[in-house]
């Protein structure tokens, strides 16, 4: 898989080097020989430079979560299919079991019944009297039905037992695709919740870009009537023209002590009028760095809770399959060694065809 950076990392860098551009350009601005009446071209072309960068790292960021999601979709469906191939397997391995099984209960009564018919064909030494056990021809063809039952009874059995099996596994198979179809709903939600919200984060930051436009245009609109005006007090001011009040040319010889007075009051309202607006600016930055902070956090949190939450449902799902198995395991050892345990022994054959006059 491709490698990425640490989308967390990369953000913090971004604010950092976000509060360094903003530091740099208040010294700027604020340095007396620098600074320029009208638009700061380079604050603009650097604005522009980091809304192009702040898209490329958003589809950087998208790129990222896509590559995550598809390993992980591939990663389950490769447990999927390893875990139905030992399913196969296992199943494939018990029926060859079963079937050795039955194969192997014929042939013991074929060779117990073919037993059964030599002994009573063996010679003895004792004389054969006419009307001696008349009988003896019921008993041997009564003897063959109560066989040919018993082996119908097992056979039957053991056709009852592959069908539960049957049914159970139909059952087990029917489960797991249920659990299946929970599994992909709950994956469906996830991503649903998760566009939502990407789709939430897009509109405020479009809404946060819309506002910042306005503030930006409002501020220039403002900076320029304040420099317009400035201007026009250079070009027709009074008392830097040197006018009086009938527009006659005067010896200038000084400010007055109220004029000085006055104009030290003007430069110092325009100095704490700075202040606040800087002091304005920076409670602004501030502000808008802790809302990113807390974005930041919260998202981190709700990633956070979603991959623990993932995992737990992994592991319930684990012991659930566990425990099926289990469960299955020990249904399947009492039948095979305590239900379905009842051979035939040779004592049984040797109570018959044993009297004797």
């Amino acid at each position: 898989m491709r490698q990425h950076e640490d989308p967390l990392e990369r953000e913090a860098r971004e604010i950092a080097n976000r509060r360094s551009r903003l530091e740099a350009r208040r010294v700027r601005v604020l340095h007396p020989k620098t600074r320029q009446l009208g638009i700061d071209t380079l604050a603009l072309q650097q604005q522009v430079e980091e809304k192009q960068e702040r898209k490329r790292l958003e589809m950087e960021r998208d790129l990222y979560y896509d590559d995550l999601s598809a390993t992980f979709t591939k990663r389950l469906n490769e447990q999927d299919t390893i875990k139905q191939e030992y399913e196969k397997q296992k199943t494939h391995g018990l029926t060859a079991y079963r079937q050795a099984q039955i194969r192997e209960k014929r042939r013991m009564a074929n060779a117990e019944r073919a037993a059964g018919d030599e002994l009573t064909q063996v010679p003895t030494d004792f004389l054969k009297f006419g009307g001696e056990d008349p009988y003896i021809k019921d008993r041997e063809r009564a003897q063959k039905l109560q066989q040919q039952d018993w082996l119908a009874q097992q056979i039957q059995d053991l056709q009852s037992r592959e069908q539960s099996e049957l049914d159970e596994q139909r059952s087990y198979d029917s489960m797991q695709r249920r659990i299946n179809e929970v599994q992909h709903e709950q994956a469906a939600s996830v991503q649903d919740a998760r566009e939502r919200r990407m789709q939430e984060t897009l509109e405020y930051n479009r809404q946060l870009a819309a506002q910042k436009r306005t503030k930006q245009t409002l501020e220039l609109q403002t900076n320029q009537n304040l420099d317009n005006l400035e201007l026009a007090n250079t070009l027709n001011s009074d008392l830097l023209n040197e006018r009086g009040n009938d527009g006659v040319n005067m010896n200038f010889k000084g400010f007055s002590t109220g004029d000085r007075q006055r104009v030290l009051d003007i430069r110092q309202r325009q100095l704490e009028e700075k202040q606040a607006r800087l002091a304005a600016e920076q409670q602004e930055e501030w502000e808008y760095a802790q809302q990113q902070e807390s974005i930041r956090r919260a998202r981190l949190l709700a990633e956070r809770q979603q991959i623990e939450h993932r995992k737990t449902q992994r592991t319930a799902l684990q012991d659930e399959h566990l425990k099926q198995a289990q469960e299955k395991t020990l249904r399947y050892d009492y039948l095979d060694n305590v239900v379905y345990t009842n051979p035939v022994q040779s004592s049984y054959f040797d109570q018959f065809g044993q009297s004797c006059r």
